[in-house]
């Protein structure tokens, strides 16, 4: 897999696959190969190359093919682009307000899809780091607190070595901090991390858009914090694992869960325990907004035993209920989605691309809001527009 590009950049690349569900004689109107448009954050470019991939292989004996053009950009203007009718589907970082969801002019779904985390990584060599338990840097939330506000700006400070004895850093060295100027929902996690996590210390606000205080450097989009981090060893950011795990020369740091426990987002079970958060709630419906949904730092009755990691999302995907009037096209929407929850995509390896599967009952809801989409099987193959 080549290097993730920048989030800030816009990336559009068509992609022939092929859905099970949509072979070239269900349509009952001769050869048909359906295009559709799908919106999709940074993050998620190479997840979503992976599962058109995948679709391709499923086809090979159905003979049906299909164009679907992946768009990668922010989640934000992701969302502008499929509420305005130039994309027929979206899959984001972030779930759409309710106030956009009215707005919509149309029953917009919304509907889980994958699991994503936001991760800490350092610059500091691994000399540095060679006698510290683990060979990895460890901050709780209190000491990533006051290092993005300015209040732990050495490498040294107590705090610090308490939670990483054998650091080998010069006396005084600075702390580089770096954060992104531009929105992110990365920022968002971050600060709403530092604020369930450490109220105490973190007064800044939980948004895309954070003015952090000095000595924190803060350069525009992935490729400026990449940029920012690799000039100078002693740096500290917050990226998606998929932009961060195939960066050389940084790691990623160990951050601390309710449990007190110091875990990164390659530990075991990881991510395996995300569902406990939800168990106790009642989800909202494909149609109702999922912005209360929230599996950052949570606090459950599993807690002691608990190894999750602190800043996990759920990824979503947006499509209209009703697609009856698109004809095929809408078919393969429907089915993409399935295929993004199904054994196939779900049971596979996507930690690879920064992403993991669904706990069991988000799952569950995302498959009953991808039955309640409705589609048209015999109408026509190509419909003008989204």
């Amino acid at each position: 897999m080549g290097q993730m590009q920048t989030e800030k950049c816009l990336m559009a690349f068509a992609i022939l696959i092929a859905i099970a569900a949509v072979p070239a004689t269900a349509q009952g109107n001769g050869s048909c190969t359906p295009s559709v448009t799908l919106v999709s954050s940074g993050p998620q470019r190479t997840l979503q190359l992976w599962i058109s991939s995948l679709a391709s292989k499923e086809i090979t004996n159905l003979g049906g093919a299909a164009n679907v053009t992946v768009i990668s950009m922010f989640s934000g203007p992701a969302q502008d682009t499929y509420l305005t009718r130039r994309a027929q589907f979206a899959s984001v970082d972030i779930p759409l307000e309710a106030r956009r969801l009215n707005a919509a002019g149309r029953v917009v779904t919304t509907i889980p899809v994958v699991l994503g985390a936001t991760a800490f990584y350092t610059s500091l060599a691994p000399a540095a780091l060679s006698n510290v338990p683990g060979k990895r840097l460890r901050l709780d939330a209190c000491t990533l607190a006051k290092i993005y506000t300015g209040q732990i700006t050495t490498w040294d400070h107590p705090d610090i070595i308490k939670t990483n004895p054998g650091l080998v850093v010069p006396r005084n060295q600075p702390i580089r901090p770096v954060a992104r100027s531009d929105a992110s929902n990365f920022t968002t996690l971050v600060s709403e991390y530092l604020t369930k996590a450490c109220p105490s210390v973190w007064k800044l606000p939980v948004n895309q858009t954070i003015t952090f205080p000095a000595p924190v450097l803060m350069p525009a989009g992935n490729g400026g914090i990449l940029s920012a981090v690799r000039n100078d060893s002693f740096g500290i950011c917050f990226l998606d694992p998929g932009t961060g795990m195939i960066q050389a020369n940084i790691s990623e740091v160990a951050l601390s869960n309710p449990s007190g426990r110091f875990i990164t987002t390659r530990d075991p079970g990881a991510f395996a325990q995300a569902g406990f958060s939800i168990a106790e709630r009642r989800l909202p419906s494909a149609t109702q907004p999922w912005t209360d949904v929230s599996l950052v730092y949570e606090r459950t009755r599993y807690t002691k035993k608990a190894a999750q990691f602190p800043i996990i999302f759920a990824g979503f995907a947006n499509a209209d209920l009703d697609m009856t009037k698109w004809g095929v096209k809408g078919v393969l929407v429907r089915d993409y989605l399935d295929l993004m929850l199904s054994d196939k995509v779900q049971r596979a390896n996507m930690s690879s691309y920064g992403w993991w599967p669904l706990p069991s009952k988000l799952r569950k809801a995302g498959r009953k809001g991808v039955k309640l989409l409705k589609v048209d099987r015999q109408g026509p193959c190509q419909v003008p527009g989204p």
